[in-house]
């Protein structure tokens, strides 16, 4: 009997998948890769099944219907993702996914299937996919699907599993590679690295890992706001959208007292925790948060951001009012961005003194006189 699935509120747009065994609504339509994943689930599997990293998630919808929900784990690095993914589950009916984790479940599992974006990173794909095999069984299945040029995948594929089918799809609007593992071993490799930041007169040893921002270097964006930033400060401070740390470790006081890293990044914040203690920081707070909620009550005297470019300034925009909320009415924010014009009118929405200083091509707003709504 065929399935309907709801992925959103007011979806309009209806994808029927697997000869219409399965009817997806959805406000943009199913992803490229999370409609190959579904196309490709086998009928039957021995074993869990692990899904995750899809934004709408259909694929762990899918899963479910075929294998029942109590054999499917869906797994996502970021909380906001994760609540969404939740809230998909919960409205049609099926078992809550599984939280945000910082690492792939370890298993044992009989089939992972994953999507990977064609601009995914490499480093983090290979380090998922190392993950996925480990977490397998003995001949246990993987499925990779990616919605645009495959052959960097295949490789990784290949060479992580040392054998890997490639499906090509008619259109050849993305892939879909399999595997079996057929390797006993362990495949992950450790890719933490620890970058030096020197701010002020102290220096700091950040750890990094695949997936997280910022990953092997100190950003650009980054060290340009810590040339307009106070040396030692002792806060409380807030670092919104908090990555590895960097930011409020470089310009907080030693003990690190009053300090509040935030991300909906689970393996961010876990390195974040790290890095406090590391860098005689570990009074400091690292909170994972879906959408910036339930911060600590504390007299916020500065608050520092580097938000991402994607999301056409929304996330940019959250931070602002973040911070606009948080802070006393002495605080100040420093955000670093590129794009400077789009960035202006959302810091003068939320604070009555913004000023920009540009850094090579970056420019460090810094916000001050929180506007309160």
């Amino acid at each position: 009997m065929p399935q309907n699935f709801q992925l959103g509120l007011g979806g309009q747009h209806v994808d029927q998948v697997r000869g219409g065994q399965f009817t997806f609504a959805s406000r943009n339509g199913l992803a490229i890769s999370s409609r190959l994943l579904i196309e490709s689930l086998p009928k039957e599997v021995q074993g869990r099944v692990l899904t995750g990293l899809d934004r709408d998630g259909a694929v762990a919808l899918a899963a479910a219907a075929l294998y029942g929900s109590d054999a499917v784990t869906d797994h996502h690095f970021d909380a906001y993702v994760a609540s969404r993914a939740r809230a998909t589950f919960e409205r049609n009916g099926l078992a809550e996914c599984s939280a945000a984790l910082t690492d792939l479940p370890s298993g044992p599992f009989g089939l992972v299937a994953l999507p990977f974006e064609a601009r995914s990173d490499s480093l983090l794909a290979r380090d998922l996919l190392e993950a996925a095999h480990d977490a397998l069984q003995p001949g246990g299945r993987l499925i990779a699907a990616t919605d645009g040029g495959h052959k960097w995948l295949h490789e990784a594929v290949q060479h992580v599993f040392r054998k890997a089918d490639l499906l090509l799809v008619p259109d050849q609007r993305g892939a879909v590679i399999l595997a079996r593992r057929l390797i006993p071993e362990a495949r992950s490799k450790c890719r933490r690295h620890a970058i030096t930041v020197v701010h002020g007169e102290e220096t700091f040893s950040i750890t990094t890992r695949p997936g997280v921002f910022s990953h092997g270097r100190l950003d650009r964006g980054s060290a340009a706001l810590l040339t307009q930033a106070p040396v030692l400060d002792a806060g409380p401070i807030l670092d919104l959208g908090c990555g590895a740390g960097t930011l409020g470790i470089a310009v907080s006081a030693p003990g690190g007292e009053g300090l509040v890293l935030v991300d909906s990044n689970a393996r961010s914040l876990a390195l974040a925790a790290e890095n406090l203690v590391a860098n005689n920081r570990g009074a400091g707070q690292a909170l994972l948060r879906t959408d910036l909620e339930d911060l600590p009550k504390l007299p916020y005297t500065l608050a520092l951001a580097n938000p991402p470019y994607f999301g056409g300034g929304r996330i940019a925009e959250a931070f602002a009012a973040t911070a606009a909320a948080n802070l006393t009415d002495s605080g100040l924010l420093l955000m670093v961005v590129k794009d400077v014009a789009r960035h202006q009118p959302i810091l003068e929405r939320c604070f009555a003194a913004v000023s920009v200083t540009m850094v090579d091509e970056y420019g460090v707003f810094r916000a001050t006189i929180p506007q309160r709504s």
